[in-house]
């Protein structure tokens, strides 16, 4: 009976079920035909990166995928014209992602490259929070796209998902709810940059805490200095979850999931978001926005200045 050994052998076993003419969702979970210790909580365009990888078996699958994903990465961040960011390579959320073929090396690459903006639906909560820092009307069409194609494949896929995501919130806490998360709000204040909105959105949604879900948060650095910092770190947070014995090597954790959680949101808080948040504060509220958004925010100040001007009048 297959075990999953890493992030990317649930979606290899969901695509294999899938291409099979099975339910993937049926097929992933505790006791189920591929043993995880949690059901499938991938919608399924996530499922559909993974079919290309069938025919690879889940240990190569795993690694190939593992490889596009730092590739699209370094191809997004060479294309940023910010050569510091390259840095990213050597930081502990990218190093531990890759170890165990996580998704958040290819999403932040997704995030970089609007071509590949398509990907971000695959793991929607990271995904939202990365297409809020660059949203791109390419990048829009084509999750619509690939959302379509996942409902031509399997009309009711959507409902079980949902299925499987009931009772997954134990797992998947915000950092803004835990000790000096609130804190994380202020990024609201410069809402108009993008890597504020990063922060802001990072911090609010339901994800699993662990140090490979940060990576995103290397976006948000503004110079050499900044990204030197934020590496050393996360390697600081690397050192403090080994001394607090959570296991970051592909094939076992010292500590059970449930564990980890709050021992991590102790660690990536402090050491990677309050500093990250540091950082969007010392920048002044300014930024292009998309245009539409420009437009709609023209409207409400049209509206509200109206308003504002007949309650003069009245009064």
């Amino acid at each position: 009976m297959p075990v999953a050994q890493d992030d990317f052998s649930i979606i290899w076993y969901g695509a294999h079920a899938l291409v099979s003419g099975g339910n993937p969702y049926a097929a992933v979970g505790p006791g189920r035909a591929f043993p995880w210790g949690y059901p499938l909580l991938y919608p399924l365009p996530g499922i559909l990166v993974g079919v290309p990888l069938v025919p690879f078996g889940p240990r190569i699958a795993a690694a190939i995928f593992a490889g596009l994903g730092a590739a699209l990465l370094w191809f997004g961040v060479v294309r940023s014209g910010k050569p510091y960011l390259l840095l990213v390579l050597a930081s502990a959320p990218f190093i531990y992602a890759v170890g165990i073929s996580q998704w958040s090396p290819l999403l932040v690459g997704a995030a970089l490259v609007p071509a590949f903006g398509f990907l971000l639906v695959a793991k929607p909560t990271i995904g939202a929070a990365l297409f809020l820092y660059r949203p791109s009307w390419r990048a829009a069409i084509g999750a619509v796209f690939f959302i379509v194609l996942a409902f031509v494949i399997d009309p009711g896929w959507l409902g079980a998902w949902r299925e499987a995501l009931r009772g997954s919130g134990a797992h998947m806490p915000s950092p803004i709810a835990h000790g000096a998360g609130p804190l994380l709000a202020l990024a609201v204040l410069r809402w108009r940059r993008p890597e504020a909105r990063l922060l802001l959105v990072m911090a609010c949604i339901p994800q699993t805490p662990i140090l490979y879900e940060t990576l995103p948060l290397a976006l948000i650095p503004a110079s050499l200095t900044e990204m030197v910092i934020f590496v050393a770190l996360s390697w600081a947070a690397y050192a403090w979850w080994y001394v607090a014995g959570i296991s970051v090597h592909v094939g076992g954790m010292h500590l059970p999931l449930a564990a980890q959680i709050p021992i991590s949101l102790r660690i990536i808080v402090p050491l990677l978001y309050l500093p990250c948040l540091v950082m969007v504060l010392h920048r002044s509220n300014e930024g292009a926005l998309p245009a539409w958004m420009e437009m709609r925010l023209a409207r409400w100040r049209g509206r509200f200045g109206q308003h504002r001007a007949t309650r003069s009048t009245t009064a």
